[in-house]
Order: structure tokens, then C-alpha cells, then sequence
């Protein structure tokens, strides 16, 4: 029974985040970049309980730390989170605020890699895609090397090796 109605609860976290995310993007692409950066936040605080923008401030062991309940990282908190910080970068790119952009996409990252790397079953196409997406929008950004620790332990776990740190 719990797993049925948990099953429920994040299938509806997965629509609502659906809807927000599409909200944002039609904001963004409305040129209502404040709306849209507006949305995301109201939605990291109602769906995860965190402000987004101080998610962008925290270092990455402290972000992740924000996330744990009970011991354990929350994937779906962090999926949402992560998510969330993409189209936080996406209205900042269409702004030209780069630093700004960088720094969402940088926790979106963090956030990502960590649940999946738990997480075997969002190990799936379209998170492996938002990752590369994300690492492909980083490109021209040097990444820390806690950060390239996190990529390389990622890329282990997608190749099927337990090893991961």
C-alpha cells in the first residue's frame, strides 16, 4: 500500500513539475524573464521546501546535505531542485546573465549526478540526456574537481561499474 501511494505522490510531483516547467518556458520565450525566474522559485518552495536561490549559494557537499532525510538523499527532491535550477539557466542565458547561468547549472549538476548515482532506476535516457545537456551548456566553464570527481563516478555507475565513490 505505502508503495502505491508514494508511487502516487511522485507521479504527481512529476506532472506538477510539468506544468511549472512549461509555465517557465513560456515565460521565458514570452520575454517575461522575471515571471519565469518568479515561477521557478515558488515552485522549489513548494516542491522541495528550499529557497532556489539560495540553493545556487551553497556549497555542494552543504546543497546535498539539504536534501538527505532520515540519512538518505531524496532523489525526487533533488530531481525536481535539479530541474528547476535548468530552467532558472535557461531564462538566464536568454537574459545573457552567463555567471549567473553557470551557477544554476552547476547545482543542477550536483544534484542530478548524486541522485542518479543512488538511484538505479532514474538511471534512464532522458536523465542521461539532461546530463549531458547540462555538461554540453558547461562546456566552456572549467569545472571544480569536486565536480569532475562527481562526472567521473557518474560515468562509472552509466557504464555499470559498483565502484562509484
Amino acid at each position: 500500500m505505502f508503495q502505491r501511494s508514494r508511487k502516487g505522490y511522485v507521479e504527481q510531483q512529476i506532472e506538477g513539475l510539468a506544468l511549472v516547467l512549461a509555465r517557465i518556458l513560456t515565460g521565458k520565450d514570452g520575454g517575461r524573464y522575471e515571471a519565469a525566474l518568479a515561477e521557478a522559485a515558488d515552485a522549489c518552495k513548494k516542491m522541495t521546501g528550499l529557497n532556489l536561490a539560495t540553493l545556487t549559494m551553497l556549497p555542494d557537499e552543504t546543497l546535498l546535505n539539504l536534501f538527505r532525510m532520515g540519512g538518505g538523499l531524496d532523489p525526487a527532491r533533488c530531481v525536481i531542485a535539479a530541474r528547476l535550477l535548468d530552467a532558472q539557466a535557461d531564462v538566464y542565458e536568454a537574459q545573457s546573465r552567463t555567471v549567473a547561468a553557470q551557477a544554476s547549472l552547476h547545482k543542477a549538476l550536483v544534484l542530478l549526478l548524486e541522485a542518479m548515482r543512488l538511484e538505479e532506476s532514474l538511471r534512464t535516457e532522458p536523465y542521461r540526456e539532461q546530463v549531458e545537456n547540462i555538461l554540453g551548456r558547461l562546456g566552456g566553464y572549467d569545472l571544480p574537481d569536486d565536480l569532475q570527481a562527481r562526472v567521473a563516478g557518474y560515468r562509472k555507475a552509466m557504464m555499470g561499474e559498483t565502484d562509484t565513490p
